[in-house]
């Protein structure tokens, strides 16, 4: 996994398995270590168009988005695109969510070694 300047986390669960919301431990603790400190997080409830198959209710899920200190919780459908577009906007409309370019750092391919046969 990729970390490295990370702005935002999006921890993604299936609402018709409970155990996909439990396995979620893991990858959070795996962020607590790897990921930047002012990395936000945002956790996603995903097949919400079979929402008749939850096993995960929408207040437990808004209690482990907060228990990890989420931004906020919200319910998608990979398949239908149902809340793809409102989640991302969402994301953008953060004010901790903004690159700041003073951190990046950039390979300067302009400099060209004069070793080697080519």
């Amino acid at each position: 996994m990729y970390f490295s300047n990370s702005q935002v986390a999006i921890l993604v669960f299936d609402i018709t398995s409970k155990n996909s919301l439990e396995g979620l431990d893991n990858f959070y603790q795996l962020l607590q270590q790897k990921a930047p400190k002012d990395c936000a997080l945002v956790l996603v409830g995903n097949k919400s168009d079979i929402a008749g198959k939850r096993q995960v209710k929408p207040e437990e899920a808004q209690e482990y988005a907060n228990k990890i200190g989420a931004l906020f919780y919200q319910e998608t459908s990979a398949a239908t695109g149902e809340g793809i577009n409102d989640l991302f906007e969402k994301i953008a409309t953060f004010g901790s969510v903004t690159i700041k370019s003073e951190d990046t750092d950039y390979i300067d391919f302009s400099k060209r070694s004069r070793r080697g046969c080519c």
